[in-house]
């Protein structure tokens, strides 16, 4: 922090060349919030609050027929936490961090033999997205989204078939987290960041040598993103999603002529992770991220020949948010939710056939992560923070060839806010919410046939619910979760899905 070679804060808060935060804040022209708030024809908030066809929080809370929170956690007789992290029998984290086997970072990025991103991206003789986007053939969201045969979700919720939570928690044979963060013989955190035998970050990021990301977009030889998302001869989505022909979601996953997933997993034919992982031919990270023939940042961001967003967001000739969502011959999520003829989670979570995830990590033959934690080749902090031969900050801050945020915001030629929140002729939040033929969460929650939480968490008998099994309800639960959500990619749904699972 002491490095007076670095522009300070006070001069990059200071600098008068860049517009403040009063100009944006206090430009007329655009629509203000009480302007939106205000319009008496939405629908407001206490129409929906106060709708007293639905059943109300205290009528769910105060259900004396469910187990209260209290008894959950002074139910002494399942094991506490203490109990599993001292359990000494697991191995370490030092054991994985301090192998020195595997590949460093400089090899994988040094390699000079890969085809660079320019060549990819210029590449003429693939499909551009428009063509991808524009092909009729494929099935379209709505015939998925629509499909009435599948199973509802208090079905899966109340199979009581189904292993239950506590044989996974109560499964005191695992290794305890005290073993491995108290192992004092790994290498600590300072000798890794201060070593400088590597080269640092800005070397590798001021390298005018190779092509840099402008050149790349500047290439007006492939199509810009305006011509895909301007071209009115290609369907828009509501024109996707609506499209009956196509095949729905219920069809691919009910069909019980494709291997389900426990075959897949299960199958000892194929390669497993730690073979992956122990390959010691591949190249290292090091490598890679040491390959000092790569643009730097202040080139790619000060290049003022490529488009602004303004002209991207204010092109009027492609289709508004409000005609998509006002979109009504698309079905709701009730319909979805509420069909009953779809396989239920409880298949995928039984199969006891998949190998447990204590197999695969305590395989000792696979590669430990201390080889790349404790590679000292790697650049540290310090020496990337005080190059200072690298663009500073101020720099790409005030660069007024660039448009600013108040003549994006106050374009007027897009349409508002209130605009599309205002617009009469969507279905309403209240529609959904109210819609009786749905079950209520009271119902869900209070249903007495399912096991209640404390004879989960409380289950002392059984063992721990392992491997692949888990991986199936992660799955399982991904299918469901990208159905009933908001999510616009699988990806995206897969990540989220993942996340709950790991953490």
């Amino acid at each position: 922090m002491n490095d007076t070679s670095s522009v300070d804060l006070s001069t990059i808060v200071n600098d008068t060349s860049s517009p403040d935060l009063s100009t944006i804040m206090n430009d007329t022209s655009s629509p203000d919030l009480s302007t939106i708030m205000n319009d008496t024809s939405s629908v407001d908030l206490s129409t929906i609050v106060n709708d007293t066809s639905s059943p109300d929080l205290s009528t769910i809370m105060n259900d004396t027929s469910s187990t209260d929170l209290s008894t959950i956690m002074n139910d002494t007789s399942s094991p506490d936490l203490s109990t599993i992290m001292n359990d000494t029998s697991s191995p370490d984290l030092s054991t994985i961090m301090n192998d020195t086997s595997s590949p460093d970072l400089s090899t994988i990025m040094n390699d000079t033999s890969s085809v660079d991103l320019s060549t990819i991206v210029n590449d003429t003789s693939s499909p551009d997205l428009s063509t991808i986007v524009n092909d009729t053939s494929s099935p379209d969201l709505s015939t998925i989204l629509n499909d009435t045969s599948s199973a509802d979700l208090s079905t899966i919720m109340n199979d009581t078939s189904s292993v239950d939570l506590s044989t996974i928690m109560n499964d005191t044979s695992s290794p305890d987290l005290s073993t491995i963060m108290n192992d004092t013989s790994s290498a600590d955190l300072s000798t890794i960041m201060n070593d400088t035998s590597s080269p640092d970050l800005s070397t590798i990021m001021n390298d005018t040598s190779s092509a840099d990301l402008s050149t790349i977009m500047n290439d007006t030889s492939s199509t810009d993103l305006s011509t895909i998302m301007n071209d009115t001869s290609s369907p828009d989505l509501s024109t996707i999603m609506n499209d009956t022909s196509s095949p729905d979601l219920s069809t691919i996953m009910n069909d019980t002529s494709s291997p389900d997933l426990s075959t897949i997993m299960n199958d000892t034919s194929s390669v497993d992770l730690s073979t992956i992982v122990n390959d010691t031919s591949s190249p290292d990270l090091s490598t890679i991220m040491n390959d000092t023939s790569s643009a730097d940042l202040s080139t790619i961001m000060n290049d003022t020949s490529s488009p602004d967003l303004s002209t991207i967001v204010n092109d009027t000739s492609s289709p508004d948010l409000s005609t998509i969502m006002n979109d009504t011959s698309s079905p709701d999520l009730s319909t979805i939710m509420n069909d009953t003829s779809s396989p239920d989670l409880s298949t995928i979570m039984n199969d006891t056939s998949s190998p447990d995830l204590s197999t695969i990590m305590n395989d000792t033959s696979s590669v430990d992560l201390s080889t790349i934690v404790n590679d000292t080749s790697s650049p540290d902090l310090s020496t990337i923070m005080n190059d200072t031969s690298s663009a500073d900050l101020s720099t790409i801050v005030n660069d007024t060839s660039s448009p600013d945020l108040s003549t994006i915001m106050n374009d007027t030629s897009s349409p508002d806010l209130s605009t599309i929140m205002n617009d009469t002729s969507s279905v309403d939040l209240s529609t959904i919410v109210n819609d009786t033929s749905s079950p209520d969460l009271s119902t869900i929650v209070n249903d007495t046939s399912s096991p209640d939480l404390s004879t989960i968490l409380n289950d002392t008998s059984s063992g721990a619910l392992q491997g692949e099994e888990k991986e199936n309800t992660m799955f399982g639960l991904f299918y469901i979760q990208k159905a009933s959500s908001s999510f616009s990619t699988y990806e995206e749904c897969f990540i989220h899905c993942i996340s709950g699972f790991t953490e």
